[in-house]
This record gives C-alpha cells, sequence and structure tokens, in this order.
C-alpha cells in the first residue's frame, strides 16, 4: 500500500530523517514510501513506534492514506 500511494503521489521527503518505527528497517522494499509518508503526515502508524507492515489493512484504512494523500490538511 505505502509502494502503491509514494509511486502514485511522489512525496518529497528527508531520506536522512529517522525512521520513527521500530518494525520497518532500511532492507524493506516500502522503507521509503513509509518514510514519505511519514514525513508528509498520511500515515501516523499504528502507535507512535510501530508501523504494522506484517498487519492485514482494512478497506477503512486504505481509504484514510488516499484521503491524506490527496488532501493532507482533511483530518486536521
Amino acid at each position: 500500500m505505502a509502494l502503491l500511494i509514494q509511486n502514485t503521489y511522489q512525496f518529497k521527503f528527508d531520506p536522512a530523517a529517522k525512521m520513527p518505527f521500530t518494525d520497518v528497517n532500511e532492507s524493506m522494499a516500502s522503507y521509503e514510501a513509509i518514510q514519505a509518508m511519514t514525513q508528509q503526515g498520511i500515515t501516523l502508524g499504528v502507535s507512535e513506534t510501530t508501523f504494522g507492515p506484517s498487519m492485514n489493512m482494512n478497506r477503512y484504512s486504505f481509504s484514510v492514506f488516499l484521503a491524506r494523500a490527496e488532501n493532507p490538511l482533511l483530518f486536521k
């Protein structure tokens, strides 16, 4: 999901910034996508330190990601 959204929207991000999620590591294909979406406020993770990359995603969560990608101010 993170790769799909990042490839579509091409969010700018700082690759040198610290990843806040302990369950996301640099060897993951989606690492930069998750980093970009976190920096842009599109994802908040399942907690302050956990993203949950192996968790199943429901339609509600995916819809929120898409809505935030289209309009980051929507939920602020």
